[in-house]
């Protein structure tokens, strides 16, 4: 059977062949292919989105196109069966290409992770993306010994898969001698009456980990319940980290003692290029504190909405952002300012300090008085998500992606994932 074959699902009325999985195919300009198989955009094309009965014809298509090399699966229904059906058609053979895997909301369980790990031998993978798979403890350790066993993987995303404090403490174990550059454990810990919940014991440990990793450049931690005092467990280790270049803490509950902690830190000239504090229940004094720190860093995205910052504290950050390091990314909408603030934000866009299309605030006058409105300009949690862009299918064509050469003589001032890269410039 090869995958030109046409296969009739049961009951589904619809044939899988060769040319519809190309009619997916995005072309890249080193000759390499992206899949991309998004469980939403089938819904609403054939009416389907793909099983395990589908993962045979998917996995022949593989074997037969060794120029794919990234595969997105995100939102279908495979399970721990699809997996295992992946596995031994197309990831036991030794000649497999694949770089890039996106298994997020699979319904996978620790199982389904047991199968990958039996050909982690084989496996090349450089990203892997296992977000609001619920596999709990047991996934978690399968996990560990995923990032020992695979030594070209860099991005590993975590968040939402029911981890308990012991299975964090053997990811964090392994990753600390592996090559991991981008590590995601956004809600991994299960807020239920059964698991107790220690966000400073993992503060802590998190601190030790990056004391000793010299690889890992960006760090997601929303949502974990992370207070100020939290903060300062975290430092602990932190300021002996020399590689760190994104750190991610939105959704927590660091307040103004987190904030002016991490300040401190800023004010030492970490290596660090991107904050984001959004939704974290900051107030002036939170925002002037960090204004002070700020002036010295090497910030050049910073992420402060959605916060309790008021006229005074957005000034206080705005009379900084004219540092030795320009900022490049600065969100700011959602925070209770006023005129004040939106004079100072009109001026620096007309100065050209700020561009309209790296601030996620939009200013319009009515009656001669100014407002703000939302600029959607920062689309992280859509593309980290694998949210399509306009809610529906776009049309069908050839799509072709420009794959740079990393000696590439201009360059981007930051490689953060799902951040849109800004206009490369020299140092």
């Amino acid at each position: 059977m090869n995958s030109s074959e046409v296969v009739l699902l049961p009951n589904s009325g619809f044939k899988f062949t060769e040319t519809f999985f190309l009619l997916f195919c995005e072309k890249n300009s080193d000759g390499t292919r992206h899949l991309r198989l998004k469980g939403k955009e089938l819904y609403q094309r054939i009416g389907k989105r793909l099983s395990h009965m589908d993962m045979l014809v998917v996995s022949l298509f593989l074997r037969e196109h060794l120029e794919i090399i990234s595969v997105d699966l995100c939102y279908n229904d495979i399970g721990d069966v699809g997996v295992e059906i992946l596995v031994e058609n197309y990831f036991d053979d030794k000649n497999n290409t694949l770089l890039d895997l996106n298994l997020m909301s699979n319904d996978l369980t620790s199982a389904g992770l047991s199968h990958l790990y039996k050909s982690a031998k084989n496996l090349k993978l450089r990203t892997l993306r296992l977000t609001g798979n619920k596999f709990g403890k047991k996934g978690g350790e399968y996990v560990a010994k995923l990032i020992e066993s695979i030594p070209s993987l860099e991005l590993l995303e975590l968040g939402d898969t029911d981890q308990v404090l012991t299975s964090i403490d053997s990811i964090l174990e392994t990753t600390k001698k592996s090559n991991l550059k981008v590590l995601d454990i956004s809600r991994v810990i299960p807020k239920t009456e059964y698991e107790i919940l220690n966000p400073s014991w993992m503060a802590k440990n998190v601190g030790l980990f990056l004391e000793i990793n010299r690889t890992l450049t960006e760090l997601h931690m929303e949502k974990c319940g992370l207070d100020g005092h939290d903060i300062e467990k975290l430092m602990h280790g932190m300021i002996y980290n020399t590689s760190l270049k994104l750190l991610n803490i939105a959704s927590n509950r660091i307040g103004c003692h987190g904030l002016k902690v991490l300040a401190e830190w800023l004010a030492e000239k970490p290596p660090l290029h991107g904050l984001d504090v959004s939704y974290n229940r900051i107030s002036d004094s939170g925002a002037r504190a960090l204004s002070f720190g700020m002036c010295y860093s090497r910030l050049k995205f910073l992420n402060i909405s959605y916060n309790r910052i008021g006229d005074d504290g957005i000034a206080c950050i705005l009379d900084t952002l004219k540092k030795p390091y320009q900022m490049r990314l600065f969100f700011f909408y959602g925070n209770p300012f006023g005129s004040k603030s939106l004079k100072i934000v009109k001026r620096m866009i007309m100065s050209g300090v700020l561009l309209q299309k790296y601030i996620d605030t939009k200013l319009y006058e009515v009656d001669g008085e100014l407002n703000a409105a939302f600029y959607p300009t920062n689309h992280f949690k859509q593309q980290y998500y694998s949210v399509m862009m306009h809610g529906f299918p776009e049309m069908l064509k050839i799509k072709r992606n420009k794959v740079e050469p990393p000696n590439h003589k201009r360059r981007p001032f930051y490689h953060l994932p799902y951040y849109e890269r800004y206009q490369p410039f020299d140092n």
